[in-house]
């Protein structure tokens, strides 16, 4: 291998390792694209409908710990392609039936290969890629995963319509088995020489067990955790679930227009994320943009929930602004991966998206609830109709949440971008 090819080679592998988080985030929103296609299907509630959704984190929020776990333990090659294969298969199966529960078996299957996508890229970085580096790769990982959602609000949308919602998740489940042979013959664990480094050695239970306890039992992973949650709200509640049904009601938007709309948090995420990482690490601070990020997307949030009477253009400059500065989300990455040492990074990474995940995963089904509560008895072809109150209630939650988050980080630990 040529010098020039042998420096690319890392950079080519975490990036299809990311290709594999697009994949899965693409998987993620889906349901948001098509909520009244499968309330008809399914005869569900604004509330089952949030429960289905969640069915996904319920997978993935529990598996995070022993992902970080697995990843160090066994490498990222063998586990990132039984991901993919796990992902495609719940996608398969979601899309062939229509019973409830075994659509929530595929949902929660994609969910769990899911659970695997983000922290492999993160490892295979600390593996191949400059440590100087890591905040600004966390946030082009993030990037993509934005590239994958906003696919799936544009792409998968416009499929829903022309083929149906269950041809369009059997394409997305294909997508899956033609990534399936690429992890296998790309992925590398080890650096040459390294080749044995991630085979399964015999494990010292109690060292093992020390080690773990290492991280889960920081007060600073746990508050980092906490507020990436609480500043990852407008995607896993708004943009990711109930946007497009906000927009359309509170905005009067039709199906393209509200999904283009959220389609701009994703696009502002994707354009922030990397900008914010790379800041992070210019001026060796992590405390500094993730207050300023939390504030400034407060206001924002707070306008586009509160206001009244603003033009399309106005809505969209706010909805891209939301993605743009909640992009300093991805800095809490590095944050978890200084406080722990360097050989529990996968560990680290994972408490932290565990922590992330199980936030959206308790309020994603919750914002269904509130919707649910706040319902005026309208239906329409045999379903609930919402009107623009229950779902501007239901929202608030996301600008109450960064702004929590903003008081959260006066207490997080500034480690100037090093080893702590």
């Amino acid at each position: 291998m040529s010098k020039p090819s042998r420096s690319l080679f890392p950079w080519v592998m975490c990036g299809l390792a990311a290709v594999f988080y697009c994949y899965e985030y693409l998987l993620r929103v889906a349901p948001g694209v098509m909520l009244p296609q499968l309330m008809q299907s399914f005869h569900l509630s604004a509330a089952s409908l949030g429960v289905l959704s969640s069915f996904y984190y319920y997978a993935y929020v529990p598996m995070q710990l022993p992902v970080g776990m697995m990843i160090d333990r066994f490498g990222p090659r063998r586990i990132l392609t039984v991901a993919v294969l796990t992902c495609a298969l719940g996608a398969l199966i979601f899309s062939l039936t229509s019973n409830f529960w075994i659509a929530a078996l595929g949902r929660f299957l994609v969910g769990f290969g899911s659970a695997f996508a983000f922290v492999g890229v993160l490892k295979l970085a600390t593996i191949w890629l400059p440590a100087n580096r890591f905040a600004f790769i966390a946030g082009l990982a993030t990037t993509l995963g934005m590239v994958g959602a906003i696919s799936g609000e544009l792409i998968l949308s416009r499929l829903v319509v022309d083929v149906g919602w269950e041809k369009t998740v059997v394409y997305s489940s294909v997508c899956g088995f033609l990534l399936l042979p690429l992890m296998w013959w790309i992925i590398k664990d080890t650096k040459p020489g390294q080749e044995n480094a991630v085979e399964p050695a015999p494990v010292n239970s109690s060292h093992f067990w020390q080690e773990i306890w290492q991280v889960v039992s920081h007060p600073q992973i746990w508050l980092v955790g906490l507020i990436g949650g609480l500043l990852f709200l407008p995607l896993s509640v708004f943009a990711e679930l109930w946007g497009n049904e906000y927009l359309k009601s509170i905005y009067s938007m039709d199906v393209k227009q509200a999904t283009y709309g959220t389609s701009l948090v994703f696009a502002g995420w994707a354009v922030g994320g990397p900008i914010a990482g790379a800041c992070s690490d210019a001026i060796r601070s992590r405390k500094l943009p993730l207050l300023v990020g939390a504030l400034l997307s407060s206001i924002v949030l707070s306008v586009l929930m509160l206001g009244e009477g603003f033009s399309q253009t106005t809505a969209y400059a706010c909805l891209f602004l939301t993605g743009f500065l909640g992009g300093v989300q991805v800095i809490v990455f590095a944050v978890g991966r200084e406080n722990c040492p360097i050989h529990l990074s996968g560990t680290a990474t994972a408490t932290v998206n565990f922590l992330i995940t199980m936030v959206g995963a308790l309020l994603q089904p919750l914002a269904g609830t509130i919707i649910d509560l706040t319902w005026t008895g309208e239906h329409a072809y045999g379903h609930h109709v919402y009107g623009p109150e229950s779902y501007r209630l239901a929202m608030l939650m996301v600008p109450a949440g960064i702004i929590l988050a903003f008081i959260l980080i006066l207490f997080l630990r500034e480690t100037h971008c090093e080893q702590q």
